[in-house]
């Protein structure tokens, strides 16, 4: 009878232990599932930012063709360059400050997994 309940006991105690195991598992499977599709959001962000950046340059560009083509005069054409220049600067202010917030951002995401795998 105590040999019964011995084996019982073991067998229940296996079975709890089991289970935790493939809990532990699963928690690590949903956590890296986690982790992979935010460095996917994350990653299309750039990638959505960079193709701005790029947009923005050969709107830039255009304009100061245009500019340029229809320029009658040394002044006008000096001004041509004047307005792309700022132009320019003005892009690379605000990209400066989209890829500031998205650095930002991501050493946030980043601070968020470490601070979920510690108390874990």
């Amino acid at each position: 009878m105590k040999k019964l309940l011995l084996i019982l006991s073991l067998g229940v105690i296996s079975n709890i232990s089991f289970a935790m195991n493939n809990q532990a598992h699963s928690d690590k499977e949903g956590r890296r599932e986690k982790v992979e599709q935010v460095k996917k959001e994350l990653m299309q962000k750039k990638v959505n930012l960079e193709s701005e950046s790029h947009q923005e340059r050969i709107r830039i560009l255009q304009q100061a063709d245009n500019c340029i083509k229809s320029a009658k005069s040394r002044e006008e054409y000096k001004s041509c360059e004047e307005q792309e220049q700022q132009a320019r600067e003005n892009l690379k202010e605000k990209m400066k400050s989209k890829h500031q917030a998205l650095k930002q951002e991501m050493m946030q995401k980043r601070e968020q997994f470490q601070a979920n795998k510690k108390n874990q």
